[in-house]
């Protein structure tokens, strides 16, 4: 089983306030439906589970809001960088909210280390 992590993936705001929200963790983890909602903002629970990895830490800009989904979700670390959450894990995915430039940069330590990067792009 591949380890995961999330990259700007526990709120959304491209251009403007991010508010919560996350639906990520919940193919691969799952969820805890009781934790899930207590989560304030929009929390997608996955129509299917995926086996095949494991979300192991999440980091987002907004650090409590990260906590909410790590919790629901079982994931292990909310990090305090992009580049902590992503050291160690198989394949980084990386929510595009702040765009691509940002999102780029905080996947840059992975490419290096020769992970898999996957980059969702909000295009305006």
């Amino acid at each position: 089983m591949r380890k995961s992590a999330l990259v700007s993936a526990a709120s959304y705001g491209h251009n403007s306030p991010r508010v919560p929200g996350s639906h990520h963790g919940t193919s691969f983890n799952g969820w805890d439906e009781e934790r899930a909602k207590l989560y304030e903002g929009t929390f997608i629970r996955s129509e299917r589970k995926l086996d095949s990895a494991r979300v192991t830490k999440i980091w987002d800009p907004d650090k409590e809001t990260a906590k909410n989904p790590g919790d629901a979700c079982g994931i292990e670390t909310v990090t305090d960088t992009p580049e902590e959450c992503s050291e160690g894990e198989d394949v980084v995915p990386i929510e595009g909210e702040a765009g691509l430039i940002a999102a780029l940069e905080a996947g840059k330590l992975s490419l290096e280390l020769g992970r898999e990067v996957t980059i969702e792009e909000l295009l305006e």
